[in-house]
């Protein structure tokens, strides 16, 4: 059950906090698409003492692997990266537009290789986790949860913005060059008529 999980990590997290110096990190990997799991594991490192420091996305299933190949597995874990809570972590301001401000930041500074959809969500919920685990006040899932919902749009429209401006530059680059080859098709043929009149 969730609340049996929730008690398990929760006892892991404490106990790390116990013993991990102030400066000391606590680092894990997470992956679930439910995000009553995602909610679990936050509450477990908040009520613990922690908040999400850093995170990234790795890879972590190939999808030729027998037990996720043909299947709508999530081939990607994030690795969550925890501090002990100090007065400076705290802040206001968990709602959707500073996750989304926040995981368009971190998106953009990608690069474009690494700018997959699958990624794409994962940063999102990085920002979720990091912002809403140095909130001064409780959370509730209602509220977790109707932010978590936004990701998959997030890495949908990222994405899409992402096609279009590679396009766009795309474009510019071929007007460009199509431009610089008319010009010295141009300047070859004047140079061609001037030597065929005998004009030096």
């Amino acid at each position: 059950t969730e609340d049996g999980y929730y008690h398990l990590m929760k006892s892991v997290f404490s106990e790390s906090a116990r013993v991990l110096k102030d400066d000391g990190a606590l680092i894990f990997t997470f992956h679930h698409s439910n995000p009553m799991a995602w909610w679990t594991v936050f509450r477990a490192v908040v009520d613990s003492g922690f908040v999400v420091d850093d995170y990234f996305p790795v890879k972590s299933e190939y999808k030729v692997n027998p037990h996720v190949r043909g299947k709508n597995a999530i081939d990607t874990d994030l690795v969550i990266m925890c501090n002990k809570k100090s007065s400076r972590d705290i802040s206001n301001g968990f709602t959707f537009d500073t996750v989304l401000k926040s995981a368009e930041m971190r998106a953009i500074s990608l690069n474009r290789s690494s700018r997959s959809k699958d990624k794409l969500i994962f940063y999102y919920i990085g920002e979720l986790l990091k912002i809403g685990s140095k909130q001064s006040s409780k959370i509730s899932f209602d509220h977790f949860n109707f932010i978590f919902q936004k990701s998959k749009d997030f890495a949908r429209e990222f994405c899409l913005q992402n096609t279009v401006e590679t396009q766009s530059e795309k474009q510019s680059e071929l007007w460009e060059y199509c431009n610089q080859n008319s010009f010295d098709y141009i300047h070859n043929n004047n140079d061609n008529d001037n030597h065929q009149k005998g004009t030096p």
